[in-house]
């Protein structure tokens, strides 16, 4: 059968499901099951219900479909997912879970953006049907706010003194153990866990990708970010 769809971000963001699970998927759909349980759809793209779909796809069988609107797609799928997800490893969650609840941010960000600005174009219309000219030709506004009288500025302070240095990244750090810390309560699994995570997604995204899908694990991902800084630095070395 040919594929109409495709996959939204936040459904490509989860870890493919393993063969053996794939293989009983394609059994129920043959037998007649989860055939009927619809296959969510955002914004045209599938956000859930990916093998679902593709197990239809290789049995021949027409899958139902839902719209859904309204939504954060990122947060849906992991709110949807964290709990079935009970196999990823803890720092394999804190990639896949974390970058779910990044994603979820800055699309809530993005739609923000937008209603402010559909709501500055309103405001500016609203104030452009308010306007009456004058038969003298003199353009006034209803309701104007009169304009602002400087008056005299304070005398400025002393300035602040300066931290120690050391007082500096000591809050830093703490700061930076708080957000870990309430983090790592959001995904569901240990600060230990997102620390090392965070790590590997730093050094490489690349190698971060594969431990997200479970093509390596994370030791194996610390061990080839090692092995590529030794590399580094040896070349770095004077011939």
């Amino acid at each position: 059968m040919s594929n109409p769809y495709e996959f939204h971000p936040a459904c490509l963001a989860l870890p493919k499901m393993a063969d053996d699970e794939y293989l009983a998927l394609r059994e129920s759909i043959r037998a007649g099951y989860d055939a009927n349980k619809p296959i969510e759809l955002f914004e045209g793209q599938i956000l859930d219900g990916r093998h679902r779909y593709q197990a239809c796809q290789d049995e021949g069988v027409a899958p139902a479909f839902i719209t859904l609107i309204g939504i954060n797609p990122y947060e849906y799928v992991r709110k949807v997912h964290e709990g079935r997800r009970s196999w990823l490893n803890g720092v394999q969650k804190a990639l896949v879970i974390g970058g779910l609840l990044e994603k979820a941010g800055e699309f809530d960000a993005a739609q923000k953006r937008i209603r402010d600005e559909a709501n500055r174009k309103r405001a500016e219309a609203a104030k452009e049907r308010e306007r009456e000219v004058t038969d003298t030709g003199k353009t006034v506004f209803k309701n104007q706010v009169p304009p602002q009288i400087e008056g005299r500025l304070d005398e400025p302070g002393p300035a602040p003194t300066a931290e120690p240095a050391q007082l500096i990244r000591d809050r830093k750090a703490e700061r930076e153990r708080e957000t870990t810390t309430v983090k790592a309560k959001a995904i569901g699994t240990s600060r230990a866990n997102v620390e090392r995570a965070e790590a590997i997604k730093r050094a490489s995204p690349e190698i971060a990708r594969k431990v997200e899908t479970g093509e390596i694990t994370p030791t194996e991902a610390q061990r080839q970010i090692k092995k590529a800084q030794v590399a580094d630095k040896v070349a770095a070395l004077p011939a």
